[in-house]
């Protein structure tokens, strides 16, 4: 059976490093958050606050690259990467992950990466 595996965090916990690694022993396909963010961040202010009407966008662009693959069917497993909370944006954001897994018939497997805070400052 196929799978997804969400690896979820805070910003710095090594997500993408685990991603990679992991990608790398199994051939899974990685699709990194920053993949789809960082075409739309170049054009905002990403030091300040981003409006949730931004991010309702980002979404619409994650939900067609997530129809795009499920269409095109070339991958069947998955390493994603986020950081998704306890707010209504990123609980819509996992629901289209639950939704995308079913779409390719795959087990979604969730992960939570979570870094010590001593670890933390040493990357300050």
């Amino acid at each position: 059976m196929n799978k997804v595996i969400l690896i979820n965090g805070f910003a710095g916990v090594g997500k993408l490093t685990v991603a990679e690694i992991l990608s790398g022993m199994t051939g899974y396909t990685l699709l990194d958050n920053h993949m789809i963010n960082n075409i739309v961040f170049p054009f905002i202010n990403i030091d300040q606050d981003i409006d949730d009407s931004i991010w309702h966008e980002i979404i619409t662009i994650r939900k067609s690259v997530f129809k795009i693959i499920s269409i095109g069917k070339i991958y069947d497993n998955f390493i994603l990467t986020n950081e998704i909370c306890d707010d209504h944006i990123d609980l819509k954001y996992y629901s289209d992950i639950e939704k995308f897994a079913r779409s390719i018939k795959a087990i979604l497997c969730n992960v939570v990466l979570e870094c010590d805070d001593k670890e933390e400052l040493k990357k300050e």
